[in-house]
Formats: structure tokens, sequence, C-alpha cells
């Protein structure tokens, strides 16, 4: 365990995020040192002039203040966490958690649909992810297109693996759209990956549910991931 890669809370303070937790705080307010006193509400229709609505392509879901990040499976059952997380929405759909840039709403790595997105701004912006299985991309959510936080990317689909409806992983990619797992290290189908524990801390740390790992940890991030 000693050679895996910190989980983010340790690298900051686990109280500070936390409190940040509890009061609704994004990653990115934390970070900047500006972790607010009142909850960002992410099921609020109301929005200040620092603030934007999900209101992409795809129309509003949510409203997170402008650079913050938002958890993306809101309601979902979790699963497996192998090269990303496994999680069950149901007729909801996965939002942007960051204000993004759709790169594809294809791919080979995965039987369903796909959605692979790079995150703009915030604390993580460069960084690329991937929703896939039991989706299809929202109205509107096409390649090239930018959507704010919050913007609901996809629509449930039955998962082409189980039937389950909404049933979907999403992780980290490259910028090919490449599940980062299968570009730092190999996987193997089903082993927990270190990509797949940065996304899971990720999720966590905006108040979504946390992944179970079924095995050691395979993989080790660098950059800007490896906090995590």
């Amino acid at each position: 365990m000693a050679n895996l890669p910190l989980a983010f809370a340790e690298l900051l303070g686990g109280a500070v995020i936390l409190t940040a937790a509890i009061k609704g705080d994004s990653i990115a307010n934390v970070v900047k040192g500006t972790a607010t006193q009142n909850p960002l509400n992410p099921t609020s229709s109301s929005s200040s002039s620092s603030s934007s609505s999900g209101s992409g392509p795809a129309g509003p879901s949510v409203s997170v203040a402008a650079g913050s990040y938002t958890n993306p499976v809101p309601g979902a059952s979790p699963s497996r966490l192998d090269e990303g997380g496994d999680y069950t929405l149901g007729s909801k759909g996965f939002l942007a958690p960051g204000k993004s840039k759709i790169i594809a709403t294809t791919g080979s790595f995965f039987r369903g649909g796909t959605v692979i997105a790079q995150l703009l701004d915030g604390p993580l912006a460069g960084t690329y992810y991937y929703v896939a299985e039991g989706i299809k991309p929202a109205a509107g959510i096409t390649p090239g297109a930018v959507v704010a936080a919050g913007t609901r990317l996809t629509d449930s689909i039955a998962s082409p693996y189980n039937g389950i409806v909404g049933n979907i992983e999403a992780g980290w990619a490259d910028a090919s759209g490449i599940p980062l797992a299968q570009s730092t290290g190999g996987y193997s189908e089903g082993q927990t990956t270190a990509a797949g524990v940065a996304w899971d801390h990720f999720v966590k740390s905006l108040g979504g549910v946390a992944d179970r790992a079924e095995t050691a940890v395979r993989g080790q991030l660098t950059g800007i991931l490896a906090g995590l």
C-alpha cells in the first residue's frame, strides 16, 4: 500500500476536505483556499453572477459555481472499482463534473455508448474523462460542444453487458480517449487500477458514492492525477 498515490484528502488534510464536503464546497474552492460557509446546492435552480448553471446543449441540470466541480453521478448505486467506477444510474444521466469540451461520442473500448470529454477549468483542467456502456449521448452532446459543469451528458439505455438500464462505467481517459488505466500500465478485466482509485477519490470528494475495490491496485499515476 505504501506505493499507492496518496488520497487527495490526505494531501490537503482530511479535516479540510471533510468540512468542505459537509458544507457542499468543491475541490476547486478547497484548493484555492476559498471554501465557503454556504453550501453549493446541486439541486438549486438559482445562481449568482459568479456561478454557471448547466445550460449546455442538453439543458440545465444543476447550478455550480464557476470553476468548481460537482458530483457526476448523483443518486447512483455503486458497484465495482476497476479501470474506472461502475455505477447504476437508472433513468438519471451522467453530469459533466466541471466545465467540459466534448471530445468524442463514440469509442472502441466499450460496447454500448461512449462520451469522452475534457475538463476546461478548476484544478484538474486539461484532464480527460469518459462515461460508457449503458448510455447514449443526450440531445446536443456532440464533439466540439462546450458545456457547463452540471450539464447532463447522457441518457440511459440498457447496458449491453448485463441489460441493466443506466449501468455505466466512468473514469479518467488519455487525450486519445483511451481509458487511462489501459495506457498507464495495462489492465486486466475486473482488476482495480490506480486510475480507477483516482476517479473514485474524485467522485467521493464531491459527495458521490464509493465503489468497492476487489483486487490489489495495479498501475501508478503521475502528474496532476497522482495526488487523487
